[in-house]
């Protein structure tokens, strides 16, 4: 009898180890990091590797027109290969505008085109750990801690968002925590 391609990982195999969903993030956020060039957004690495989300590439074209039509504007002859780099320029600049680490981080901040984290249930988180760490990975929501319209990452020490009143988004009171520097320019 032939083994099965796949394995159902709820009853074979050792029992996962059981990560919160903000410490998968931040073991994520780590992981992506170390992938990142400092020059293309997270989306763009992720499409290229064929690694995380996939980046852009998780999208058809329509579905990929559609999202990036809100952001970008609307074009009758740019094709998705000249949009693709415009998009990847727009992330990297909302990851500066917000004081965000990753295009994740932005997203989930103030969404575009999709909501970062927010975007991903539990189960996609794991699936991600699994194949970014090759480890079995069982992940558990917490609840986010908000404190009248300020949302509060313990993990930021103190770091918090605020509503920006104009674009009703919201933006961090902190630089960049693993670039450094003003700004996160080392």
């Amino acid at each position: 009898m032939r083994e099965p391609l796949l394995r159902d990982d709820r009853t074979a195999g050792p029992a996962p180890e059981v990560w919160s969903r903000e410490e998968a993030v931040e073991r994520l956020r780590v992981g992506l990091l170390n992938l990142s060039d400092g020059e293309h957004s997270m989306c763009r690495i992720a499409a290229e590797r064929g690694v995380f989300c996939r980046g852009f590439r998780r999208w058809s074209d329509g579905e990929f027109l559609r999202r990036w039509t809100k952001v970008l504007g609307r074009s009758t002859h740019l094709t998705r290969g000249q949009l693709e780099p415009l998009a990847d320029l727009w992330q990297l600049m909302e990851q500066l505008r917000l004081g965000a680490t990753l295009a994740c981080d932005a997203a989930a901040l103030c969404p575009g085109a999709c909501r970062g984290w927010d975007e991903f249930s539990d189960a996609d988180l794991a699936l991600f750990c699994r194949e970014l760490f090759r480890r079995h990975v069982a992940v558990e929501a917490q609840t986010a801690q908000i404190d009248q319209g300020r949302a509060k990452d313990p993990d930021c020490h103190g770091t918090s968002l605020d509503m920006d009143p104009t674009s009703g988004c919201r933006v961090s009171t902190a630089n960049f925590r693993s670039r450094g520097g003003p700004g996160g320019l080392p």
